[in-house]
């Protein structure tokens, strides 16, 4: 149309040099250029076009199934915990637990992650919060451990009998049940003991529960009628093949069957024989200590009981851990 106008033969019919500029910028635009070029690629527009909804749809799709914020929070919490890392479990539920102060989950896991820091009086706070708010047994194993974990056996006592009255089993709680029974002023030993054999029944434990029951055992053995018991000999084995073997417990395991062997000669080998595996591990103790410990006197007069001490390498080492931490299943 503008070509036509300018070609026109009366020269008061052409359009004047502004209008012809005007125009001319109209038809090189971007939306002029887009126009003509949709114009002649219908196919390509279509094409575009539906690519795009497509991608719209995928986008939507997936921001509609993406977990809600407390539930990423918490998983990614859940994560940092099973690989060892506790500081990023307290850091990520921090914020949380700040806009969601009732949730028991957070509470219970920020509880761990705290409790795998040595931070025992923190981590008691949150399980006591959280075992306010719900039924579930976590919290309240939580806050027993933290009780045992601080001396307070009696009242650690208490929640795990409450546990066991409503249902529970597992594992850790009749381990760190018959630890407080051992750590009462009038040792339990026999109650004691009977938990640590379910504990035994319930799964394949770790070494805790096996020291547990040495404890146990040495108890027993020291009263007047005390003799060593086939399960004793047998845990003193599983002591001995034990893949978390501390110097303090095979130590322990040595002096009971000691022991029993000042009660019955036969076992006096056998003492000799834990005596020097102890020997080979390294001692937790002094040699002049366990020289004059009364409880070796059954095979104090035996050479190898001095060969074996005299080979020994002193291997200072922190004692046992005789409590099971909580986790985040009840049944461990």
């Amino acid at each position: 149309d503008l070509v036509t106008r300018c070609l026109a033969p009366q020269p008061s019919h052409r359009p004047a040099m502004l209008d012809v500029g005007m125009a001319l910028r109209k038809s090189i635009s971007q939306a002029a250029r887009i126009r003509r070029w949709s114009r002649l690629h219908r196919r390509a527009v279509l094409a575009t076009a539906a690519m795009l909804l497509l991608v719209s749809a995928v986008l939507g799709a997936a921001a509609y199934n993406r977990p809600p914020y407390r539930e990423r929070v918490y998983q990614a919490a859940v994560a940092a915990y099973e690989t060892d890392n506790p500081g990023e479990v307290v850091r990520l539920l921090d914020p949380l637990l700040q806009e969601y102060p009732d949730d028991v989950d957070a509470l219970y896991l920020r509880g761990l992650g705290l409790l795998k820091q040595g931070r025992v009086a923190e981590a008691h706070r949150e399980f006591n919060a959280a075992s306010k708010l719900s039924d579930d047994w976590r919290p309240l194993m939580g806050l027993a451990y933290c009780l045992a974990e601080s001396g307070f056996h009696k009242e650690a006592m208490a929640i795990y009998e409450i546990v066991l009255q409503q249902g529970g089993e597992s594992v850790d709680l009749h381990n760190n049940l018959a630890h407080c029974l051992l750590r009462l002023p009038s040792a339990r030993a026999i109650e004691a003991k009977g938990h640590l054999d379910k504990a035994v029944e319930l799964n394949t434990p770790n070494c805790v529960v096996f020291v547990n029951r040495l404890i146990a055992d040495l108890a027993l053995i020291q009263e007047p009628s005390g003799v060593l018991s086939v399960s004793a000999i047998e845990n003193v084995a599983a002591i001995v093949d034990c893949s978390e073997q501390n110097a303090h417990g095979l130590l322990m395991a040595a002096r009971l069957v000691a022991i029993g062997a000042s009660r019955n000669e036969l076992l006096a080998e056998r003492a000799i024989e834990v005596f020097q595996f102890a020997c080979q591990h390294g001692l937790p103790l002094e040699k002049e200590q366990i020289e004059k410990d009364p409880h070796f006197s059954s095979i104090a007069d035996d050479p190898r009981f001095h060969e074996a001490l005299e080979q020994a390498l002193v291997r200072k080492q922190a004692p046992p851990k005789l409590l099971i931490e909580p986790g985040l299943a009840m049944n461990q």
